[in-house]
């Protein structure tokens, strides 16, 4: 779920800067992953670089006893809770250009603050185990960049971090009781 949720806002946010900043030069899309199959992780040039930092629970949100559900005729019944996830999200912009990398940021900016909600009745493409996606501008101070820059191993990017709040709700539940009826002894050290 986490996973659709990101891939949406990139998608939605990539379309957004295409209509904003037409480039006929440019090939690949305008917000991309970093490759992370290096130490450190590689930049895209000439995109928008968008990476989750962060994962945590909101626990605010809980109930009082978030573990009993009650049913509509009053009676009750014992369930996994929504999970309330706090994310967080940086978009680093990588160009040549410093004027570009600072143009596309704004454009990031200027989507974010005119949406800083995403529901299904304005968004249809949204996945569909996702109710709601919350966005808000996350002010980080100097220590905290120079800890998120120095943790990646790179050079500072011009960037902006938001804050994604979604609720993941309990999958259906799934039969994982089953038969063992073969055991597989290939793998078993040698004495």
């Amino acid at each position: 779920m986490i996973h659709d949720a990101i891939e949406f806002l990139k998608t939605v946010l990539n379309n957004y800067l295409v209509q904003k900043i037409p480039d006929s030069t440019a090939s690949g899309p305008k917000v991309d992953y970093p490759k992370i199959d290096t130490d450190p992780p590689t930049f895209n040039l000439r995109a928008v670089n968008f990476l989750l930092l962060n994962l945590e629970e909101e626990k605010l949100n809980r109930t009082a006893n978030p573990f009993i559900q009650m049913n509509p005729d009053g009676s009750q019944n014992a369930v996994s809770p929504p999970l309330h996830l706090s994310l967080t999200l940086l978009f680093s912009a990588k160009f040549t250009d410093y004027q570009a990398a600072l143009k596309h940021l704004s454009y990031t900016m200027q989507f974010f603050q005119s949406h800083p909600v995403f529901m299904r009745n304005e968004f249809p493409d949204l996945p569909n185990a996702v109710d709601k996606l919350t966005l808000e501008y996350l002010s980080l101070n100097n220590t905290q960049k120079n800890e998120i820059w120095s943790s990646l191993k790179v050079a500072y990017l011009p960037s902006v971090a938001y804050r994604l709040k979604m609720i993941v709700y309990q999958e259906d539940s799934l039969d994982l009781s089953t038969e063992i009826t073969q055991v597989n002894n290939q793998n078993r050290l040698l004495q």
